[in-house]
């Protein structure tokens, strides 16, 4: 797969076929849509016509400006019998004249904006690879033709987006990044006064910008004929990033950023918090999809594959990692294809390992903590009860008391158990840096864990009191969470 689409000259997408039964010169709707490119980069929605023309002006005389929709002239401002006067579009643009005419991309600035995005092709999983790998394609889209390769995505209308959206040369570049280039970031500008978070977006940074992680979380929602496919529509081009960087491949982790990789949690629902008086308010939107576990056996459960649905990976404080990976295998199901599925995988980590428990239902928390998406928990710490909460990856986790079969190769895997965690507790929490944890089930009398969730807890009130404010800035003064490189380790396998 890898070498055909790589290989290739040129690639031809039908882009708005939904089945293998539609022809590549599908039906051409060139009605204007709801949304522009330039409104859905913004985040606005306005009505309008989306063809470029010239707007010619009296004032200022003598210039013609290039706009997509038409020029409102208003008078903005008065002050002292000055009169500012100003000249609004309704869709933003750079600068262009006729005397000095300017390039109009969409999503140069703000949000990302893919002119395929919501071509039905782009729904299957299989094309994001195809995409990624292929050097030049000619798309045939419901509205137009475009055509894309490492220069330029542009449209049949003259317009133009960002050719790095879907670049095999910049997920290559993120792969090579250092960790600190990716994660949360240790230096830069910016103050956050919300306890546990940065100032500032991190997933537009590292392997978020163009890389792995983006084009996986995409991935996640994409739609299979057959869920055993999950890996093996990946296999090309995670066959041709390994041969590139030299790294190891395991069922949709790398080994250079393991621990960046396994700091994923479902996302079944679009989630909005927002700042309101005397706290957040947080908000559930559309739903997404239905998390459903593995029917065959194709991942270990640490990895994005081994659940149908979508996924989401939270930024780790590469400063402040208290975990270290000893050793990791996965065993392919066919000789073949080693980037497919496979037949049964472990890793060993070394980490601080607490047991934690379910939030009382009348536990009473400040408001102003980013709290209230997920599961609340509490856990025991030297510095005492600190409060987070739980992703779990199937809803059914948390109360379910089942275990899943272990492969018979891991019958004889053997861990180290001196230090042991309370008993009491059905979930543990093994901390990747200060805040963020894989929660862990354990298979008794196995010694072995598989993952159930990810969560996220909160400095203490101890850790909190008489912090200044300033010390908020992220990756410097302040860790996001309650764990520290003092607290012990325990090395367990995660199956």
């Amino acid at each position: 797969m890898s070498d055909v689409y790589s290989g290739a000259w040129i690639t031809l997408s039908a882009a708005h076929s939904d089945g293998c039964n539609t022809w590549l010169f599908g039906p051409t709707d060139r009605a204007p849509p709801d949304q522009t490119p330039d409104n859905i980069s913004l985040g606005r929605h306005v009505q309008g016509n989306v063809g470029p023309f010239l707007a010619d002006l009296s004032n200022p005389p003598g210039h013609s400006i290039l706009a997509r929709c038409p020029l409102v002239y208003s008078t903005a401002y008065q002050y002292q019998g000055q009169r500012s006067d100003l000249l609004i579009s309704q869709d933003w643009m750079p600068a262009s004249t006729r005397r000095r005419l300017m390039p109009y991309v969409s999503g140069g600035f703000g949000k990302p904006c893919d002119p395929l995005e919501k071509q039905p092709l782009q729904n299957r999983a299989w094309t994001l690879q195809e995409r990624l790998l292929s050097r030049r394609i000619v798309h045939f889209a419901t509205d137009q033709m475009y055509w894309e390769c490492n220069e330029c995505i542009s449209g049949e209308d003259g317009s133009q987006f960002d050719p790095t959206l879907y670049s095999m040369d910049m997920v290559i570049h993120g792969q090579r990044l250092s960790h600190s280039d990716c994660g949360h970031p240790t230096n830069g500008p910016g103050l956050s006064l919300i306890e546990g978070y940065a100032p500032f977006d991190q997933t537009s940074r590292g392997r978020w910008r163009r890389g792995w992680l983006k084009h996986i979380e995409n991935y996640s929602g994409r739609k299979l004929t057959y869920e055993s496919d999950k890996l093996v529509a990946v296999s090309g081009l995670a066959k041709q990033l390994a041969t590139a960087t030299g790294d190891i491949y395991y069922a949709g982790l790398w080994r250079t950023h393991l621990i960046e990789d396994l700091c994923w949690r479902t996302h079944p629902v679009t989630e909005e918090r927002r700042q309101v008086s005397g706290g957040f308010a947080h908000m559930y939107g559309r739903r997404l999809c239905t998390i459903t576990a593995q029917s065959s056996y194709r991942a270990p459960s640490w990895s994005w594959a081994s659940l149908n649905g979508d996924i989401r990976f939270l930024p780790v404080e590469y400063s402040r990692l208290v975990a270290e990976v000893v050793a990791a295998h996965v065993e392919p199901a066919s000789v073949e294809n080693p980037f497919g599925s496979a037949s049964s995988g472990w890793l060993k980590i070394k980490a601080p390992l607490l047991p934690i428990q379910r939030a009382p239902p009348d536990t009473e928390w400040d408001k102003t903590l980013p709290l209230g998406f997920g599961t609340l928990y509490q856990m025991s710490t030297p510095h005492g009860l600190a409060l987070g909460e739980i992703y779990f990856d199937i809803v059914e986790s948390a109360t379910s008391t089942g275990t899943l079969d272990l492969p018979s190769q891991l019958s004889a895997l053997t861990i180290d158990t001196a230090s042991k965690f309370s008993e009491t507790s059905s979930y543990s929490a093994l901390f990747l840096d200060s805040a963020h944890c894989l929660i862990l089930k354990r298979h008794t009398p196995s010694h072995l864990y598989e993952r159930v969730g990810l969560g996220k807890f909160l400095r203490t009130q101890e850790q909190r009191a008489g912090t200044d404010l300033k010390t908020y800035s992220v990756g410097r003064e302040t860790p996001l969470g309650p764990m520290t490189a003092a607290h012990a380790r325990t090395q367990v396998a995660i199956i």
